[in-house]
Parts: C-alpha cells; sequence; structure tokens
C-alpha cells in the first residue's frame, strides 16, 4: 500500500514498493508515477484468483513447456507427413521451431486455395497476407498448434480441393519479349 491509499483498503492494482536506496534516485519516483499515469483509468486491477492461477502456473512452467512441446512436436510431425504423403509437389520446411509452417504450393494459388478450405471448415492463412504488395501467393501458414488427427483432417481437406483449386485458376500465356530500351 502507497501513502495516498485510504487507510484499511486493499489498492486495486499490484503495489511497487518505492525504493529507499535506488542506485538512481533521480529515475525511481519519475517512473513509477509515469507506470502509474500510463495504467488506464477503466483498469480495475487484475483479480486474486487470475494471480494466483498465474502463481501456479509459473511454479509448473517446465512441466507446462515440456507438455506443450510435445504437442507442438506431434502437430509439427503430423502435418509434415501428412502433407509429404497428400500432396507432395508441394514444398514442406523441416521446422525446429516455431508454431506454423511457411509450405511453398506448386502454384501461385493460396488465396484461392484459403477461401476454398473455409468452406470446409479449415481456416488458414494465405501467404498473401504476409506482404505488403500482396506478394507470397505461392505460400501458405499452416500453423501446427492443432491436435495431429485435426492437422491430418486439415490436410485431406486441402489434398480434396487443391486439383479444384488449380482447375478453376485462370490460364494465361506469357509472350517472350525482347529487351525494351
Amino acid at each position: 500500500m502507497v501513502a495516498t491509499d485510504p487507510p484499511g483498503l486493499d489498492p486495486p492494482h499490484p503495489v511497487t514498493p518505492r525504493p529507499s536506496a535506488s542506485p538512481h534516485p533521480e529515475c525511481a519516483e519519475p517512473l513509477i508515477d509515469r507506470l502509474v499515469a500510463a495504467r488506464p483509468s477503466r483498469d480495475l486491477g487484475t483479480p486474486e484468483f487470475e494471480q494466483a492461477v498465474a502463481a501456479r502456473v509459473l511454479e509448473r512452467m517446465p512441466d507446462v513447456l515440456a507438455q506443450r512441446a510435445a504437442l507442438l512436436r506431434d502437430g509439427r510431425d503430423a502435418l509434415a507427413d501428412a502433407l509429404a504423403e497428400r500432396l507432395p509437389d508441394w514444398r514442406v520446411p523441416r521446422v525446429d521451431g516455431g508454431v506454423a509452417m511457411w509450405v511453398e504450393l506448386d502454384a501461385p494459388l493460396s488465396s484461392g486455395l484459403v477461401l476454398a478450405a473455409r468452406t470446409r471448415g479449415v481456416f488458414l492463412s494465405a501467404g498473401s497476407r504476409f506482404a505488403v504488395d500482396g506478394a507470397h501467393d505461392r505460400h501458405l501458414r499452416i500453423p501446427f498448434t492443432a491436435s495431429a488427427a485435426d492437422l491430418r483432417r486439415a490436410v485431406t481437406v486441402l489434398a480434396q480441393i487443391w486439383p479444384e483449386v488449380r482447375a478453376a485458376a485462370p490460364v494465361t500465356s506469357v509472350e517472350p519479349m525482347g529487351a525494351l530500351v
């Protein structure tokens, strides 16, 4: 509790004691004042229950991390295997971390593929969403955070609709040109 809080009332926020022997005393008070001022007026503080849950989770962080790592590893492996089996013309990178794969399609049609996949309950992001100019339509971002079974089902859907998406794509021919001067 700080001196400005009414006696007998808990403050609606975690209290940081004001440093008494800061190595930079000229910074300590202004920093705390800036932090208090930056707090939105609508912020009523973190409830005690959520703080208690967070404290318990932090105590078990090694177990939580091991469980998440196993889930992500299983998802990554299931996704890579399913893509290799069902869509062998796509380039699937070997990823050693993260939560998604940046898969290269054999045609620049990820925007159309994503739209078609949504009608079948598979929600992904086309590569063009990750470029300012709409490039990367040959790529598809596929997260592997879902269960292995869900990821295999998603790849089954992609494999079923990919031929339809390719067939519906406009066919253009580009005439080779000589050098323009």
